[in-house]
Formats: C-alpha cells, sequence, structure tokens
C-alpha cells in the first residue's frame, strides 16, 4: 500500500469516528503535497463535510472531484448525495445515474437513486433503482429502507415489509425505524407509531422529524376538542330556549367530554415517552405556536359558554351571551387553515432527517 492511500485510509477512519478537524487538516497537506492525485483527496474532503452536515461544503468538493477524475464512481456518487441532502433531487439525479453505470456492482448509487426519484414523483423508475439495489446487495439493510421510501405512501403495507425487512438486517438503522413507525401512524395504529418514535429518540434525543410527527396527534387532539366545543355551543343554544338549567349542564358536558378526549388522545403519548410526557408537553406550545394558541382559544370559548350559562340563572337573557363562543371557534378555525400550509412547509424541511 502507498503512503497516499495510507494517509487516506488514516483520514476516512478519523471521519469514521467524528474526529473532524484532524481529518480536514490531514486532507487538506495532503491536497497541498499531492496535487496529482486531487480527484481522490476531493472525495474525501467532501465526504468528510457531509458527515459533518456542511452539505454546501461537501457538493463544492464533489464537484472537484468530479472536475479532477471525470470517471470517479465515488465523486459522482457524493456528488448526487450532496445534491439531495440540499434537496436538490432533480439535480442529484443525474450524477448518481452516472455513479450506477459507472460501477455495475456497489448498490449504494441506485439505492440512492431510488430515494430522489421518489421525491420527485417518479415511483415507476425509482421502484426499479431500489430492485436493482437489492438485486446487487439483497443482505444490505439501506436497499430495504429505499424499497420501503419508494412505497411510502402508495403501498404502506408493501413499505412497511421493506422496513422491517432492512431492520432485521440491521436492528439499528434509524431510518427503518423512523419510518415504520410513521407508516403505523398514518395507518392510525397511533399506539404502534407513538412507541416506534419514542425508540427513535432514545436513540437519537435530538432528532427533530420525530418530535414534528408526534405533534400531529396533540395537534389532532386540538382539532377534536374544537368539534367537541362546537357540538357543545350548539347544543348550548337549542337548550337555552328551553330550560335554565340546560346551559349549565351542556357547559360542563362538554368540559367532560373535551377531558376524556384529551386523555384518550394523549394516552399513547403518556405511556411511550419518558417521565409520561412531562417535558414533551411543555416543548409543544414552543414547537406548534399556532396549534397551542388554537388551543388556547378553545379554552377560552369553553370558559365563556360557562360564563353565559352562570349568567343566565341569575338573569335569563344573559344566557345567550354564551353563543359568543361561535366567535373563538371561527378564530380557532382560521388559526388551523393558517397553520396548515406552514406545517407542510416544515414536514417538507424534515423529509430528509431520516433517510
Amino acid at each position: 500500500m502507498s503512503d497516499l492511500a495510507r494517509q487516506l485510509d488514516r483520514a476516512h477512519e478519523l471521519i469514521n469516528l467524528g474526529r473532524d478537524a484532524q481529518a480536514m487538516e490531514l486532507l487538506l497537506r495532503l491536497l497541498r503535497d499531492r496535487p496529482e492525485a486531487a480527484g481522490a483527496i476531493e472525495v474525501h474532503l467532501s465526504r468528510a463535510h457531509l458527515v459533518a452536515g456542511r452539505f454546501e461544503q461537501g457538493h463544492q468538493h464533489a464537484l472537484r472531484a468530479v472536475a479532477a477524475a471525470p470517471d470517479s464512481y465515488a465523486g459522482h456518487l457524493l456528488l448526487g448525495i450532496a445534491l439531495h441532502l440540499l434537496q436538490r433531487p432533480d439535480e442529484a439525479i443525474g450524477p448518481l445515474r452516472t455513479a450506477t453505470q459507472l460501477d455495475l456492482e456497489d448498490s449504494d448509487a441506485p439505492q440512492r437513486l431510488a430515494q430522489a426519484l421518489t421525491d420527485l414523483g417518479l415511483l415507476q423508475p425509482a421502484y426499479e433503482a431500489a430492485s436493482e439495489a437489492i438485486r446487487r446487495a439483497p443482505h444490505v439493510a439501506k436497499n430495504h429502507f429505499a424499497m420501503g421510501y419508494v412505497l411510502h405512501e402508495s403501498n404502506p403495507e408493501e413499505s412497511a415489509r421493506a422496513y422491517r425487512k432492512a431492520l432485521e438486517l440491521d436492528p439499528q438503522h434509524a431510518g427503518a425505524k423512523h419510518n415504520l413507525a410513521g407508516v403505523a401512524i398514518t395507518r392510525g395504529d397511533w399506539a404502534s407509531g407513538v412507541r416506534g418514535m419514542a425508540d427513535v429518540l432514545a436513540d437519537s434525543p435530538q432528532a427533530k422529524s420525530p418530535i414534528f410527527l408526534l405533534d400531529q396527534r396533540v395537534v389532532a387532539v386540538i382539532a377534536w376538542l374544537h368539534w367537541t366545543l362546537l357540538g357543545g355551543a350548539i347544543l348550548y343554544g337549542m337548550s337555552a330556549s328551553l330550560h335554565l338549567i340546560g346551559p349549565v349542564v351542556v357547559a360542563i358536558a362538554v368540559l367532560g367530554v373535551g377531558l376524556l378526549v384529551v386523555w384518550k388522545g394523549t394516552r399513547s403519548l403518556r405511556d411511550a415517552l419518558p417521565q409520561r410526557g412531562g417535558r414533551y408537553f411543555a416543548g409543544f406550545p414552543r414547537r406548534e405556536r399556532i396549534a397551542a394558541i388554537w388551543g388556547a382559544i378553545l379554552v377560552l370559548g369553553w370558559l365563556w359558554l360557562l360564563g353565559g350559562a352562570i349568567a343566565g340563572l341569575v338573569r335569563p337573557d344573559a344566557q345567550w351571551v354564551g353563543l359568543g363562543t361561535f366567535g373563538f371557534l371561527l378564530i380557532g378555525w382560521i388559526l388551523s387553515w393558517i397553520r396548515v400550509p406552514l406545517a407542510r412547509a416544515r414536514a417538507q424541511r424534515l423529509r430528509h432527517a431520516a433517510t
């Protein structure tokens, strides 16, 4: 083995160990001393930046690697990976296809290509790329993960099977854990989904995508509370014209049903998360400000309903004030629609978090 090969192997090892500064120092010195080997050195520099999360710098070094060595499999592969991580899947497809053709045995390029094509909605070629990755290396977990990724929305059952296969081959595959839990949530199995996301968070406490998905459960509970209060406000109006005590009964009933909705709706979160979800729930208003305001407005709407009912016991015509709850419901409905595009945009930003 040449001295250059030993140095590059050492840099590769340092990157794997997370010793980024040492790896970069070594590689930059090599680039200065051995300019004729720029292609191979730039590949390692690109990989170092990508592993450290510096995607744009990784992209720039991958471009230089390809410029220095146009037939470099690793250069094209890393260029495609960098572009995909930069959420530019349309540009990633070219170098990933080239990498797939430059090395007809390695499975990394076709499985990455499958994910980029899926992000563009090109499911048939994505399925073919994932199938090719599995054909090349059937015992590699990430290839089965790629197949699950392709089928995630179009065929959740087969997608879950692919994720389970990935976990069978690699029980610590974070992406497969995350997406398998996501499939369970999509299918309405919140108990399994929350347990899966809690498992992902136990391994990666700083992961944002699992928290985002769990937050959607709380948002769903707030939506159920909205419908509960709407039904209560309608019953309130009907009972107000019939009996003085009716509105009070309705307001108390709405409270009881609302508490039941909260208890049942958040039970899976409380059962799966540490400290019965205490820290998680405490952080929800910071993560989902609009949803938290929506929930607070619903509480105010219920208090207004109760206040009108109690006032009606003193002065019968005052009970009609309670119908002002419909104003709170209208504000909540507007907030829910404002939140939708913002949540979609956030989901898009987190799309690659577990891949």
